[in-house]
């Protein structure tokens, strides 16, 4: 996985962020944790992921696995994670939030780009 050195946090995540971080780097199980990564499909900017499923076993858990494997942003096969948050209304905040400072910054939505000159 490949990290954004300035990562967003949701807000329920803000205060756990370096536990958040460890468990993440760890591969250990946290509860309701969600990874927002950029997308390496056209016409998506960003993906949300519930990190459990990539930790669990099952066929759900294989899908996940191959899709992060798979993951191509900026030339690596490697996800490029660019936000944490506990819960996925949390996450859809925090991406909502992500958006709006690239838009604030740029005028526009091109997220990828905006990320590779970070």
């Amino acid at each position: 996985m490949y990290w954004y050195k300035n990562l967003y946090f949701g807000d329920n995540a803000k205060e756990k962020s370096k536990e958040l971080i460890h468990a993440l780097k760890h591969k250990k199980t946290v509860p309701d944790l969600y990874v927002a990564v950029l997308s390496d499909t056209n016409g998506n900017l960003m993906d949300i992921y519930e990190w459990s499923h990539f930790l669990t076993g099952g066929p759900l858990a294989k899908r996940f696995r191959r899709i992060f494997r798979n993951h191509s942003v900026f030339g690596r096969k490697k996800p490029y994670i660019v936000g944490i948050a506990i819960g996925y209304s949390d996450a859809l905040e925090l991406v909502r939030h992500i958006i709006d400072d690239i838009y604030r910054d740029t005028g526009g939505f091109d997220v990828a780009e905006y990320f590779r000159n970070k």
